[in-house]
């Protein structure tokens, strides 16, 4: 899957946030399982083309994905060619 966090996407296409989310805190990937593995090949990418164009606030530079597996693994291969900062939590 490709996950660009620079695209904007209208408020009737979300999903509800979560009690306690924020569109701060609101994840761009989730994946879980109860009782399977969890296999994940992620590429991060930012439109370079319509960020000049784009105001601060509708710009989201940030990344954040869960994956959980309550009885089972988690592979995920994350690639990031355009190097943007990533943080392990």
């Amino acid at each position: 899957m490709i996950i660009d966090p620079s695209l904007f996407v209208p408020l009737f296409l979300r999903p509800p946030l979560l009690p306690g989310e924020t569109e701060e805190t609101r994840q761009n990937l989730k994946l879980e399982s109860t009782h399977g593995h969890v296999y994940a090949d992620v590429t991060l990418v930012e439109n370079l083309e319509l960020l000049p164009e784009m105001t601060s606030p509708m710009r989201n530079k940030r990344v954040i994905m869960k994956m959980k597996s309550s009885h089972g693994g988690i592979t995920a291969k994350i690639v990031n060619p355009t190097y943007l900062p990533i943080d392990s939590v």
